[in-house]
């Protein structure tokens, strides 16, 4: 099993083929340290880690679990974070953005998963989903953005979410009130979406400030997946 992983992290795909060959049943086996980075990690969620996209998409196609999230042994964020590998993917994609990576293979990868059945509405060990991912990075990042590169950051954010959208539970309410009841902005935020109110609506007066700059930016890029078959918008029709 080390020299599986191995192979996966040193891009080896010929060995990696050559050993599930020998024993498919490895397919899921998960790392064990050492190293520690990768410990109770599946195959697919090493491959993701360390950019070895072609051996991902291999390991997808051969039946992998792309809904695997490594345990937590207990512990909750911010000790220990835990995330399916489509969280992961989104995250790298847009990391690969401001290192000027591959962009495209990573989106391939995201749109791969998703047809092999991963789950968007799945969370990670904060209660969020891959969704949710793509909204809080924005708001993160968004101030630190230099000016001429917005327009692109957000074509970029755009498109992850479009890619999303057909598969993942926007208008879950229940869902917002459950997972995300601890972060009372993002709550509202998405409920003020989902029941089309006024940007600032329920906004307390001492966060309209932090509101108006982290949320206020991303409202336009966002707003027109929740009027689709949304019956709280007129024009869904």
């Amino acid at each position: 099993m080390k020299e599986l992983f191995k192979a996966v992290r040193q891009d080896d795909l010929e060995k990696v083929k050559r050993i599930l060959d020998d024993d498919p049943e490895l397919i899921n086996c998960v790392a064990t340290a050492p190293p520690k980075k990768d410990e109770g990690q599946s195959l697919l969620q090493v491959a993701n880690k360390a950019g070895n996209l072609e051996i991902a998409h291999y390991l997808i196609d051969k039946g992998i679990d792309v809904n695997y999230m490594e345990p937590d042994h207990g512990l909750s964020w911010p000790e220990c974070y835990t995330c399916p590998v489509l969280i992961d993917a989104v995250d790298f994609l847009i990391d690969d953005y401001f290192d000027e990576g591959d962009i495209e293979g990573r989106m391939n990868l995201i749109r791969h998963l998703l047809e092999k059945g991963a789950d968007p509405n799945k969370t990670n060990n904060r209660r969020m989903n891959a969704w949710d991912e793509v909204i809080n990075t924005y708001t993160d990042a968004i101030s630190s953005v230099d000016e001429d590169e917005k327009e692109s950051y957000e074509a970029l954010l755009k498109e992850v979410l479009e890619v999303l959208y057909p598969y993942v539970d926007i208008l879950n309410m229940d869902r917002i009130d459950r997972d995300l009841k601890e972060y009372r902005r993002y709550s509202l935020f998405f409920k003020n979406l989902i029941l089309n109110r006024d940007d600032l609506y329920g906004v307390e007066p001492e966060d309209i400030e932090v509101w108006e700059e982290r949320f206020v930016p991303i409202i336009p890029i966002v707003k027109p997946f929740y009027m689709k078959n949304n019956p709280h918008y007129e024009n869904d029709k």
